[in-house]
């Protein structure tokens, strides 16, 4: 059985809805009004902080979205989500369901328009900007139309995930495409220390362009 759901569902199960993180360096102006304009302004939402995020999240979950764009980098297509399947499990809760009660999460496309870009290798063409933004939701929106189909009948790969847990059983299970001890984060912190170091002393800046 399933847990009752919010009346509006239906129309939105073949909607998309597309968030787009502020922090991201290729969400500009410019792609934020190229969404708007293609998919109406309703079904784009705008988040800067990650508390912003879980609150729009918890949004498109109850509204019942049949696809969720997260646009940004690496990270954000994973807080995404985590945000959503949160939201799911806690509005599963409310509803009374229970680990077992069947609550189908939506479909997920991803814009790589952040710093770190991995998983766009596996969902498109390296376009940036404006025109990833236009090819990417022109084509969801001729796939959603066709037929007048759903969401969950749009074509899909499977990317495995991580779950990870923390000693604190207060903290909440994580799923991750990718864990380590941070060692590439320290790496590229002193990578971007170098490249400043190298502005300010005129030092092997062809060499430090990466």
């Amino acid at each position: 059985t399933s847990a009752p759901l919010n009346k509006s569902v239906s129309r939105y199960e073949n909607k998309m809805a597309i968030l787009l993180n502020l922090n991201a360096k290729c969400v500009t102006p410019a792609v934020i009004q190229t969404a708007r304009e293609m998919i109406g302004s309703e079904h784009v939402f705008v988040t800067r902080t990650e508390e912003e995020s879980h609150v729009v999240t918890r949004r498109i979950v109850e509204l019942g979205y049949g696809l969720v764009v997260p646009t940004g980098g690496d990270g954000t297509l994973c807080s995404v989500i985590n945000s959503v399947v949160a939201a799911r499990d806690a509005l599963r809760s409310r509803d009374g369901g229970d680990d077992f009660t069947v609550m189908p999460l939506p479909k997920f496309a991803f814009l790589p328009l952040g710093t770190g870009n991995g998983m766009g290798s596996l969902v498109g063409p390296q376009i940036r900007g404006r025109r990833r933004t236009q090819k990417t939701l022109t084509l969801l929106t001729q796939l959603l139309s066709q037929q007048q189909r759903t969401a969950t009948a749009l074509p899909t790969i499977r990317v495995p995930m991580m779950e990870i847990s923390a000693p604190n059983p207060e903290v909440n299970r994580k799923l991750c495409f990718f864990a380590g001890a941070g060692f590439d984060s320290l790496m590229l912190n002193d990578f971007r220390a170098l490249k400043c170091w190298s502005v300010r002393r005129n030092v092997l800046k062809g060499l430090l362009s990466g």
